[in-house]
């Protein structure tokens, strides 16, 4: 509990001497301060936010691999090529939300980006499939199994949602049970917690890698401004803040988000259904119910009422009443 404080307290202090010091000499950057009051930021661990953020900035991308991947990519000047910014599906009923960007550093390293909110051992499977899916867009030809046998391949996955107890990264590679030793590091596999590293961050690692992770962590604006002050100046961190905004702006984006956290929310009360109600004669009221709470939890998020009437099946008045009961509307 203790630590807990003393990182509430960091992150007070810090967010105070933005506002004193730097806030308040840029017009610019008070908005943000301003947007933190008036909407939520969309996590930038956000399939869509991501990948757009990072596609359309390749010099922050740029950046990003060469301080996260600093093991593989030391001293190596990096041209980028992308090449497919999500998975191909295999079906239709392939979970739609990927979130892999496919890249080729140079013309020796084929790169992987998966950001997951869940744990890796649900993931594992997929993530095997997109590391195959990879290889294969650099077969065209026999001779490419060849030359494909020559490229470093690896896997980076962020994991935005789970904390582990042991470590703020996992590498993953091939190894004998019976002899003890690593037979295999191509493909590597490496396992980025970001709430680790955001503590990290908070506890006084400056580490560029550490930093990178803390403002993919970032719950607000400001927060993530103040993170990025770390890794650039003023003019650069204002720039990528900018992008942020934008992309929080941009409609369809907001869309995506606002079904993914009805989508979330309605998984959270059918789970606790399957736990704690029987099938009885006040099931249907308790479903009501739950479907009750989703719609307060979306309208104290400030959620347009036509969209969640959209996505509950509710009436947009019976909405309009639940919103005048909680004095919302």
């Amino acid at each position: 509990m203790v630590k807990e404080m003393d990182l509430i307290n960091e992150y007070k202090k810090r967010l105070e001497l933005l506002d004193k010091k730097m806030l308040e000499k840029n017009k610019k950057m008070h908005k943000i301060t301003k947007r933190d009051k008036e909407t939520t930021m969309i996590p930038l661990t956000f399939d869509s936010m991501f990948k757009s953020l990072f596609i359309k900035n390749k010099k922050y991308l740029k950046d990003f691999l060469l301080d996260v991947l600093h093991k593989d990519l030391e001293g190596k000047d990096i041209e980028i090529n992308i090449l497919n910014n999500e998975a191909v599906k295999d079906n239709y009923d392939e979970y739609q939300k990927i979130a892999d960007i496919f890249l080729k550093l140079n013309d020796d390293i084929l790169l992987n980006i998966e950001v997951s909110r869940t744990k890796y051992k649900y993931r594992k499977l997929r993530n095997d499939r997109y590391i195959g899916k990879l290889m294969d867009t650099q077969i065209h030809s026999e001779s490419d199994y060849i030359n494909l046998f020559y490229k470093k391949i690896i896997q980076l996955n962020i994991n935005a949602l789970e904390k582990n107890k042991l470590c703020s990264e996992r590498e993953i590679v091939q190894y004998d049970k019976v002899t003890k030793e690593i037979i295999c590091e191509n493909p590597k596999v490496y396992i980025k917690y970001i709430e680790n590293y955001r503590d990290l961050y908070y506890n006084g690692d400056r580490r560029r890698e550490t930093i990178w992770f803390a403002f993919l962590a970032s719950r607000t604006y400001s927060e993530a401004y103040t993170i990025l002050l770390d890794l650039y100046d003023v003019k650069k961190a204002q720039s990528l803040m900018e992008e942020v905004i934008k992309l929080n702006n941009n409609n369809s984006l907001l869309s995506e988000w606002e079904e993914e956290r009805y989508a979330a929310y309605e998984k959270l009360y059918e789970m606790k259904d399957i736990e704690k109600e029987s099938h009885d004669e006040g099931l249907q009221e308790g479903i009501e119910q739950k479907s009750n709470e989703v719609i307060i939890n979306m309208l104290k998020e400030n959620t347009d009422i036509n969209f969640i009437s959209k996505v509950t099946n509710k009436p947009i008045e019976e909405i309009k009443k639940i919103a005048s009961n909680l004095n919302l509307n």
